[in-house]
């Protein structure tokens, strides 16, 4: 950080729009001072932990290499290398949305939601937000549509890292979303759940995941119940209806220029 931090702290706001990495060098000059003796040792203790966050913080990284090859084994690892992998790149956090608990087919109707960017870094590609209806049953998608004019580029976060308060001192907006949808005419009555995903446009598929706990198999998000030709009883969906993002296996990228759908 007194040498090549430095460098990229004067480059002002060029993380911007560029991505921001590099290696956390060990067996190198100041290296068991801080970031510590090996990649374990970096992400287990706490001090030389908290100066690799401050370090991601500060310098709006998205990735470090090196690092990563702590003992996914050890429990103490990769306990703080799941809170260093959370300053990495972006976080949304998806916070609220609203929408109406009937729909009907062939009508308009309106989705609204807010996200901030906890994380340090911007995405940096144009990926668009998709909205769905999922079965129940199956969490398969009967309808699709889109949010139009809405750029997860500009999802900043927070800048002007403060070590000592572990915070931002310009902390990350909150993003208000607005679109407006129409419902196929042939969308069977019932009950559904509404769905938010950000995908990969190569395949048009999910590919990117937000931070939040409602999950399901194949990148997408339910975010509550809603009725189609008839009011939803609730709108609140079951603990046990999400999976841990962890162990789903599912979501991959697709070259451009093969389209899935």
């Amino acid at each position: 950080m007194d040498s090549h931090g430095k460098g990229l702290l004067e480059m002002g706001d060029r993380w911007r729009n560029s991505l921001i990495g590099g290696e956390v060098a060990y067996n190198w000059g100041r290296s068991k001072e801080q970031p510590g003796e090996s990649p374990n040792d970096t992400v287990s203790d706490p001090v030389h932990r908290s100066f690799l966050i401050d370090s991601i913080r500060s310098l709006h990284c998205t990735q470090l290499r090196w690092v990563a090859d702590y003992d996914q084994t050890d429990p103490v690892a990769r306990a703080g290398a799941e809170e260093v992998q959370k300053a990495f790149g972006y976080r949304f956090v998806l916070e609220q949305v609203r929408y109406p608990r009937r729909i009907d087919p062939g009508k308009s109707f309106a989705v609204t939601f807010q996200v901030v960017n906890t994380g340090s870094a911007p995405f940096y590609y144009e990926w668009p937000v998709e909205l769905s209806l999922l079965e129940p049953d199956t969490g398969h998608p009967i309808w699709r549509g889109r949010f139009e004019s809405v750029d997860i580029r500009t999802w900043m976060p927070g800048d002007g890292w403060d070590s000592s308060r572990k915070a931002y001192t310009q902390p990350a907006l909150v993003n208000n979303v607005r679109g407006s949808f129409t419902l196929d005419k042939n969308i069977k009555a019932g009950p559904y759940y509404l769905a938010i995903a950000i995908l990969d446009p190569a395949g048009n598929v999910p590919s990117l995941r937000m931070a939040i706990e409602n999950y399901i198999a194949g990148g997408r998000h339910p975010v509550g119940k809603i009725g189609v030709g008839t009011r939803a009883e609730t709108i609140q969906l079951a603990p046990g209806d999400f999976i841990d993002p962890r162990t789903d296996t599912t979501l991959r990228y697709y070259p451009y220029g093969i389209s899935k759908g």
